[in-house]
């Protein structure tokens, strides 16, 4: 336990398990006891990692001198009853068991046993395979100990009266409330099944909103020119076409190339210009997915309305969080006067971001140009 055989083995160049073999035989007759604990004293072991021990070994040993220090206490009078100990005992390496952490060094065969896939619901919830054998075997000497325990203090029969007597009291209660849970648990479902459509139907209107509508208008602007367009039309038909069907390839890049794609998307839509810093990157997710359509509706509101031909995006990854910020020089605008029915900042910015656990906030007032704040996290 304490690295004196390894390191000795070592020194003196044999197997370590006949250094251990000797330590045991002498400790048959006590020398062994002291010679090692004289060792532990005199040289120790600066380099040895209690935590690299194979713990299955470790556990043994563990176990051995519990049984000793046990079999002490009985031998010199200590020991109430043998039926009551032992059963204790049982129940200690059963809990042990349980909590007992699997070592990354397992044995060839515990490790084929653990390492099997498809470990199912139950295995997953647990750990995996490893973590489910601990909680059952474990938990089977739990139920033996706690059963001997009853035998030695003579109180089988009254548990059996109380385990029955609670199976009564939670047949009553299931009675009597089930109905009542089962409604609580409809309701539940229902009002979370409703949410979710809520939070959908929410998205896929702020997606229409920042796409089709937009496009729609643009087409409407440039009704005399018929290259222009067609050519909206088709940009129109590949936006939406790739919202309803997503490519994997397409969603697997970083922020930093989703935002320079938006960008560039943004100028060739509107002819302007747009200054894109950055700082960090992060994988895509579903809150940076939001934060890359929300700032692009920004964009879009800047080209718009600013009347400014330059613009610029900031955005930086710090943490767990990401931020964007959207400028312009333009005129401006008091945030309180826009209608309830324009839903590019109510909707496509703000109400995106807070669906995903983030915010948005629009800094602007006549004559000063215009900043939209935006923030979620990195991580649903």
């Amino acid at each position: 336990m304490a690295g004196v055989a390894s390191r000795l083995a070592g020194d003196i160049g044999v197997p370590v398990w006949l250094v251990r073999a000797a330590f045991v035989g002498l400790a048959v007759t006590g020398i062994g006891v002291i010679l090692y604990a004289a060792l532990v004293v005199a040289a120790p072991n600066p380099g040895y990692d209690a935590a690299g021990v194979a713990g299955l070994f470790r556990a043994t040993a563990v176990a051995i001198v519990a049984a000793g220090a046990l079999l002490v206490v009985r031998a010199i009078g200590l020991w109430p009853d043998d039926g009551l100990m032992w059963s204790l005992l049982v129940v200690a390496i059963g809990v042990a068991v349980i909590w007992q952490r699997v070592e990354a060094r397992q044995p060839g065969r515990w490790r084929r046993l653990t390492s099997r896939a498809d470990v199912g619901p139950i295995g997953d919830a647990l750990g995996g395979r490893a973590a489910a054998i601990r909680l059952v075997a474990g938990g089977a000497l739990v139920i033996a100990g706690v059963a001997g325990l009853l035998v030695a203090v003579d109180a089988l029969a009254a548990a059996r009266e109380g385990a029955v007597a609670m199976l009564a009291a939670a047949a009553g209660v299931t009675l009597i409330l089930g109905p009542w849970l089962v409604r609580l648990g409809r309701a539940y479902s229902e009002e979370r099944s409703g949410r979710i459509r809520a939070q959908e139907r929410e998205e896929m209107a702020a997606q229409i909103h920042d796409s089709t509508l937009q496009t729609l208008a643009l087409i409407q602007r440039s009704a005399g020119d018929g290259a222009e367009t067609a050519r909206l039309a088709r940009r129109g038909e590949r936006e939406l076409r790739g919202w309803l069907f997503p490519d994997a390839a397409g969603r697997s890049g970083g922020l930093r190339e989703a935002m320079q794609t938006t960008s560039v998307d943004v100028e060739g839509l509107f002819d302007v210009s747009i200054e894109v810093v950055s700082v960090g990157d992060a994988p895509m997710s579903e809150p940076l997915a939001a934060l890359v359509a929300a700032s692009r509706e920004a964009l879009v509101n800047a080209a718009k309305f600013s009347g400014q031909s330059g613009l610029s995006l900031f955005f930086e990854v710090e943490g767990g969080r990401a931020k964007a910020y959207v400028r312009d020089g333009g005129g401006g605008f008091d945030p309180e006067s826009v209608s309830d029915d324009r839903r590019g900042i109510r909707d496509s910015i703000v109400g995106r971001l807070e669906r995903h656990g983030g915010s948005g906030k629009v800094t602007s007032e006549p004559g000063g140009g215009t900043e939209v704040e935006m923030e979620v996290p990195r991580r649903p």
